[in-house]
């Protein structure tokens, strides 16, 4: 019956595989797998049902031997690439994320107190988002290949797997092992949401699947031996994954960005069968962006031309930056394309390049002497501006750190004072015109004194609408278009070699990071107050936000060595 029983009395299958079938099995030569049982009936029971369907297997495969040899070999060859690539990856993706719910299962049944399980139930849900942030890092490139082996969702799946099944998948290139991995994450988290159910909600549960017997033992539908179908068009996979990212609910310009990368994308590639693009096409691509010009869709030089004429004017390319968000998008595209099987493997991979930053595309901090010059001009020193952002935005920025948009966005009812007659200042995305960078954006943090003094509170009485700054207008990018286009201006005229050397209005929000770094404050407090991600577990996972008592001190560390004049004394 093929079974031999191991020292530690779990009975084995084992065939040997016949030289007609073994083109079928990637060239092995025998099968052997454990049958997960010391009893000898069970043993013999499995390992029939296991022969009967290795029978009919063999038997097909000797019939093609038969047949006309060159068919036999092509037919062969192509479900051998099937198994390897597909369904050989969807079954050790199956099998190690069924063993991990197994576990976590048999480990919950044995908890007998209240609190055990509850501890048990959060450690569930931490484990699922622990397992999507891992295969976020690999899709957005964030970890390399090798940074990702040394995560816990990643000895997760090489634990779950037995000896056998680590070697069959050590033989997978790195791209193939990816595969398993994003198909493991997705399984199990299917089935955690369903174990947590069954603990927390019994009557609501789902069945939770049971261990497989083997992946090698192939089904009635896996042995059919067909031709791989054709794929689909390019512009059609395109038009279902924007359908999703449309489905994602993200926000409108984020997803315009999607469609005039996918556009780009097409443009360059043509509208082709997506199983027939490879990585020749990909490292193509990638030297085609790399000489792209930017705002190659809103400059009227391009319009109306071919790529190739564009080209041939041999224009400045875009940015390093630029043209990583473009791969990283189109990565994330291609990921998606292989989760939902219309292309076996991603070769768009790791199409980033080193970014070699030039000097104008770093952003600086203002010196000491930038910053007098900056704000010893007669905005802020001898009368009131045309508008009053002119005034409080570069002073609002030293002295809180924000972003421009975050500041422009402001509505009165953000800034507040305690009962105990402490001032804070809220950014938020509660209002349908206001946006955040991130969530870790969403932050209250005190008013500095300085702008209490300079007259901030005073200026928000005067103004007779719901918006700190009602002067300006909302468009694509938020409020900040036109504030923006104006410190451009105003940098460019009192520092003239200001842009060129990387500062922006930025560099205030690096200023206030680098002003509180030398003074050897804690870094969490100091992100706190930027609305920087806690990376660290114990305060990022679990912490509350810190109480205007704690960030208080922290933030009245800011001190420039600047002369603004109040508001109130401006003529």
């Amino acid at each position: 019956m093929h079974i031999t029983q191991r020292t530690n009395g779990i009975w084995y299958y084992q065939r040997r595989i016949p030289l007609a079938s073994q083109p079928f099995f990637n060239h092995k030569t025998s099968i052997k797998t454990s049958l997960r049982t010391s009893s000898k009936s069970e043993a013999i029971r499995k390992a029939r049902q296991l022969s009967v369907e290795h029978d009919a297997l063999f038997a097909k495969h000797s019939a093609l031997a038969s047949s006309d040899t060159h068919q036999h070999s092509r037919v062969a060859q192509n479900f051998s690439q099937k198994l390897s690539k597909r369904y050989l990856i969807n079954k050790l993706a199956d099998y190690s994320s069924r063993v991990l719910i197994a576990s976590q299962q048999l480990y919950g049944d044995g908890l007998s107190t209240k609190t055990q399980r509850d501890a048990h139930y959060t450690g569930l849900e931490e484990l699922q988002d622990e397992l999507r942030e891992s295969v976020d890092s690999l899709l957005d490139e964030t970890a390399t290949s090798y940074e990702l082996r040394q995560h816990r969702p990643w000895r997760l799946l090489e634990g779950a797997f037995s000896t056998e099944h680590l070697a069959t998948f050590e033989t997978l290139s790195t791209q193939e092992q990816d595969k398993v991995f994003i198909q493991f994450v997705a399984n199990s988290n299917k089935y955690l949401t369903q174990l947590i159910r069954s603990f927390t909600s019994p009557l609501q549960a789902e069945a939770i699947p049971e261990l497989p017997l083997d992946y090698l033992a192939e089904d009635e539908k896996a042995g059919e031996l067909e031709e791989s179908p054709q794929g689909k068009m390019l512009s059609e996979c395109i038009e279902l994954y924007l359908q999703a990212r449309k489905r994602d609910e993200i926000h409108e310009k984020t997803y315009n960005r999607h469609v005039a990368r996918m556009e780009l994308m097409q443009r360059i590639l043509g509208d082709v069968d997506i199983k027939t693009l490879n990585r020749e096409a990909a490292l193509s691509f990638q030297q085609t962006v790399l000489s792209l010009p930017k705002n190659i869709n809103k400059d009227a030089r391009y319009r109306d031309k071919s790529l190739s004429e564009i080209l041939a004017l041999n224009p400045e390319p875009m940015s390093t930056s630029t043209a990583n968000d473009t791969f990283t998008d189109v990565n994330r595209f291609f990921e998606w394309c292989v989760l939902n099987e219309f292309i076996d493997r991603n070769p768009f991979k790791q199409l980033k390049v080193k970014q070699k930053k030039r000097s104008h595309e770093q952003r600086e901090v203002f010196t000491s002497d930038d910053l007098k010059v900056l704000f010893s001009q007669d905005i802020h020193r001898v009368s009131r501006p045309k508008h009053p952002h002119y005034y409080w935005l570069p002073v609002l920025a030293l002295y809180t750190g924000a972003r421009l948009n975050e500041l422009c966005q402001l509505y009165k009812a953000d800034i507040e004072q305690s009962d105990i007659g402490t001032w804070s200042i809220t950014f938020t995305d509660s209002r349908p015109d206001q946006k955040l960078k991130n969530q870790s954006s969403l932050r209250t943090i005190p008013l500095h004194s300085r702008l209490i003094e300079l007259g901030f509170i005073e200026y928000l009485y005067s103004v007779e609408h719901e918006r700190v700054f009602p002067e300006l207008k909302l468009q694509r990018d938020g409020y900040q278009t036109a504030a923006s286009k104006w410190f451009a201006r105003y940098r460019d005229k009192v520092l003239p070699n200001a842009g060129a050397e990387g500062k922006a209005f930025h560099s205030f929000r690096h200023n206030v990071a680098d002003h509180l770094k030398q003074k050897g404050l804690p870094k969490s407090p100091v992100a706190a107050i930027l609305g920087h991600a806690e990376n660290n577990e114990t305060f990022g996972r679990y912490g509350k936000g810190y109480s205007m008592d704690v960030l208080t001190p922290v933030i009245e560390q800011l001190s420039f060595d600047v002369k603004i004049t109040p508001w109130d004394k401006l003529s």
